[in-house]
């Protein structure tokens, strides 16, 4: 077994590591900054990666280098 992050997360998981609803999380994904990929019926998840590129776009917004 390996110990690399999940390439999926849930829904609750995605809500903690960006501090939103879950609301706001199903409006990045209708907005296309998340991918959802659905398992089943009731069951969905959110790519790592669009996860890694929406905080990507996000890390040092507003700083100005002070």
């Amino acid at each position: 077994m390996s110990n690399a992050a999940p390439m999926l997360y849930r829904i609750s998981d995605v809500m903690t590591m960006l501090n939103v609803s879950r609301a706001t999380v199903y409006r990045l994904v209708d907005a296309g900054r998340l991918t959802k990929i659905s398992l089943g019926y009731r069951t969905s998840r959110i790519t790592a990666e669009s996860v890694d590129a929406l905080l990507a776009t996000h890390t040092g917004e507003g700083s100005n280098g002070n």
